[in-house]
């Protein structure tokens, strides 16, 4: 069956997804556990040597060996596949050195925080017309995806 999502009101599904994904959808209780389990992950890596705030151009290539080289681009335009033809290369060792000084310096680059907000309809047979029958999926930076794994 194939789909089409033509006739749907996109500003209806901006709404919906403005609506979901605002500060104020959450509870206070999710708000109070993200914080504390942030400040778990926080007090953790304040405890680890400075050895540990090293990622070496082995632990890259693992990481880039383990991504699935049919996902889509992020909003940098990089596929796993690009990523995966470049082993061996200078930008695998360029890359450690970035994701090096991301540990040691505890920051996180303002690129690794953008994505984009992707609608996928939940099922073939429901409704292409109503904003709720949309789940998101966040397609971000793929250099994100070798840090997070």
């Amino acid at each position: 069956m194939t789909c089409s999502c033509d006739n749907i009101d996109m500003s209806k599904l901006k709404e919906v997804f403005n609506t979901k994904f605002s500060v104020s959808a959450c509870n206070s209780d999710t708000i109070t556990n993200v914080e504390r389990e942030v400040k778990i992950k926080f007090d953790n890596h304040q405890n680890t040597t400075s050895n540990d705030k090293f990622m070496s151009v082995i632990m890259v290539t693992i990481y880039i060996k383990k991504l699935n080289s049919g996902s889509s681009p992020g909003i940098d335009g990089i596929r796993a596949k690009h990523l995966k033809h470049a082993l061996g290369s200078r930008i695998i060792r360029r890359t450690s050195v970035t994701f090096s000084l991301c540990l040691k310096c505890s920051i996180v680059p303002n690129t690794s925080c953008q994505g984009l907000l992707v609608p996928l309809l939940e099922k073939p047979t429901l409704d292409p017309t109503l904003p709720q029958h949309y789940r998101h999926v966040t397609v971000s930076c793929i250099l994100y995806h070798i840090e997070a794994s």
